[in-house]
């Protein structure tokens, strides 16, 4: 037993031993300058730059700690990249059983610098690695041994402490970014690479400057090897939005989640961002006149194959020019290429908007079909914000619902291939300033009208072969207007409208002391009714009297008093006599005659 104890108690002490001399090898053999000789110059090498390394600590049982490693810029002043400290740990223990455990991987404080010349040149385009001679050469093709890894790994964990990211741009195309992030991942293989495990999570902070201004972002990123998740603030200035969801299957054929909310978005701010990329655009224009002469391909064909997309946008309230639009509400999906919003609804100018929309990208030209409904939109609010330079006045709550189908995006092929039929109405309305009501109130010589008071209005409108085909009745202060079918071209070149107004008894005196033929067009309420056409251009209106209308009219009209005379002279002489007159005869005969 005493001969056991003695055998073990020499094993370990030269256990001991050798791990001290191990130690001591490691420690004496492997120094600073040993290995500064020899990373320094290979890495040199490899970069094509300076490349400065601090204190290297190597120990067998905790690991390697390098720190202040350090690759210069071209001027070998400069860093280009910086880490202020290395930490690999790791337990040789697991090793007897073909594990090898790596405790810890640490980069702390690592900071990078891109940067982009007057010249478009950016500082990394000098590393050797990225030269052309390099690029050039073929990695050797992979033996049959690296299929299999003779050993299981394992990391515990991966961090990244305090990173830094600094974007400039001296052309001022590219937003100026500085970013700080933290990073912890831990990875797990087995003995072939099929078997790699991951998971992590990446929290960061990102300032940026572009254009004068300065948005800042936000946010945590989770990860594994199936899906990434994450979370996104972005504030520019007071405003503030939220994006979050996930992206599935993302080295394979994506499944993106994306959603947007904030309380509050002042949209004038966020098109501000847009207005900054004018030179961005105007370089785009040019691309596009240089490309005019190629073919067109469906924006479907830019989409990665199998891509899918989903997602919803909420915004409790935003702000477009003093134009408040709440609980605005958009659920959308891509899939197959086909732009689906199953749901678009805002409440804006004291009424309602709902729509849907399927836009199918996999065509030339887009092919789309949709639906609005409108209640009782204020137009008065909605020009205001909208259009205020414009002279006419629409005034009212206008309500819609319609359907629409088409195809193109650009005119004038959007207005051939545009199709939509559906309901209209207005309520408590005005309309000022239009100059189709100015040319009808100077030719039946009424100013009154042009401003017209609108009770009430509803028809129908079809938009077909780049014309509008329009059916309505209006019920005004002053006049009540129809109309069968009137025609608009979309790009307001062509107009056929025809009207039968019916005018108040005021107006119609006016209309009397104006014209006596208006004398004949009076009804027995002393309403005149006059038909009128309006020809030319929305832009230059032409009215015209619908002469066959108002001889018809006027006959009636001469026809019902001769008949009214007539029936009153021959009555009244049928009661004094008492008998039947012959002349009653020859008054049916009239009557036939004018066909009564």
């Amino acid at each position: 037993m005493k001969g056991i104890i003695k055998v073990l108690a020499v094993f370990v002490v030269l256990i001991i031993l050798v791990g001290v001399g191990l130690t001591a090898f490691v420690r004496f053999y492997l120094t600073d300058e040993r290995l500064n000789a020899l990373i320094v110059p290979q890495a040199e090498k490899a970069l094509g730059r300076q490349v400065s390394l601090g204190n290297i600590d190597v120990s067998l049982f905790k690991g390697i700690t390098l720190n202040d490693f350090s690759v210069k810029e071209e001027d070998q002043k400069t860093d280009f990249l910086y880490v202020k400290g290395f930490v690999l740990r790791y337990e040789l223990m697991p090793l007897l059983q073909k594990n090898l455990i790596v405790s810890e991987i640490l980069l702390n404080e690592p900071q990078i610098r891109v940067s982009r010349d007057k010249s478009g040149k950016f500082n990394f385009n000098s590393l050797a690695v990225l030269t052309p001679d390099k690029a050039e050469k073929k990695p050797a093709a992979p033996s049959s041994s690296a299929a299999a890894i003779p050993v299981a790994l394992t990391v515990d964990t991966i961090k990244v402490n305090n990173a830094r990211i600094i974007v400039q741009d001296a052309l001022g195309e590219i937003p100026d970014i500085d970013t700080q992030a933290d990073l912890s991942v831990s990875v797990g293989i087995g003995k072939d690479l099929a078997s790699l495990r991951y998971d992590g999570t990446l929290q960061f902070v990102s300032n940026a400057v572009y254009q004068g201004l300065k948005p800042q972002t936000s946010g945590k990123i989770d990860f594994d090897q199936k899906q990434i998740s994450f979370e996104v603030d972005v504030t520019l200035d007071k405003e503030k939005a939220r994006l979050s969801g996930a992206v599935l299957d993302y080295t394979g054929k994506p499944d993106i989640t994306l959603n947007v909310s904030s309380d509050n978005l002042q949209i004038d701010h966020l098109l501000a961002m847009v207005a900054g990329l004018g030179g961005q655009v105007q370089k785009a224009g040019q691309e596009v006149k240089k490309d005019q002469g190629k073919s067109k391909k469906a924006i479907g064909t830019q989409i990665p194959e199998g891509l899918k997309a989903h997602g919803a946008v909420r915004v409790k309230e935003a702000v477009y020019k003093n134009l408040p639009v709440r609980d605005f509400q958009l659920d959308y999906s891509l899939v197959n290429n086909i732009l689906s919003v199953s749901r678009l609804t805002a409440k804006t100018a004291g009424g309602e908007i709902h729509k849907k929309l399927e836009l199918d990208l996999n065509h030339v030209d887009p092919t789309y079909k949709g639906k609005v409904d409108i209640k009782a939109l204020q137009l008065a609010e909605l020009q205001a914000a909208l259009f205020p330079k414009i002279p006419e006045r629409l005034l009212g709550a206008f309500s819609t619902s319609l359907t629409f189908s088409g195809s193109g995006m650009e005119w004038p092929s959007l207005a051939d291939k545009l199709n939509m039929v559906g309901d209209y109405s207005l309520r408590k309305g005005q309309l000022q300033n239009v100059d189709i009501a100015r040319v009808i109130a100077e030719a039946v010589g009424v100013g009154a009208l042009k401003d017209i008071l609108v009770d009430d209005l509803s028809g129908n409108a079809e938009i077909r072969d780049g014309k509008m085909h329009l059916k309505y009745k209006m019920n005004g202060r002053d006049v009540t207007l129809t109309s069968k079918e009137g025609i608009i071209s979309l790009d307001g070149s062509a107009v056929d409208m025809p009207f039968h107004l019916t005018f108040s008894p005021e107006i119609s005196e006016k209309l009397k002391q104006k014209n006596a033929l208006a004398n004949y067009l009076a009804d027995e309420k002393g309403q005149t009714s006059i038909s009128l056409k309006v020809k030319g251009s929305v832009r230059k209106p032409r009215v015209a009297l619908d002469s066959s209308g108002v001889q018809k009219q006027a006959t009636e009209t001469l026809k019902k008093k001769a008949f009214e005379e007539l029936d009153r002279a021959l009555g009244s002489e049928q009661k004094e006599t008492g008998k039947p007159d012959p002349a009653a005869v020859g008054r049916e005969l009239l009557k036939g005659f004018f066909g009564q």
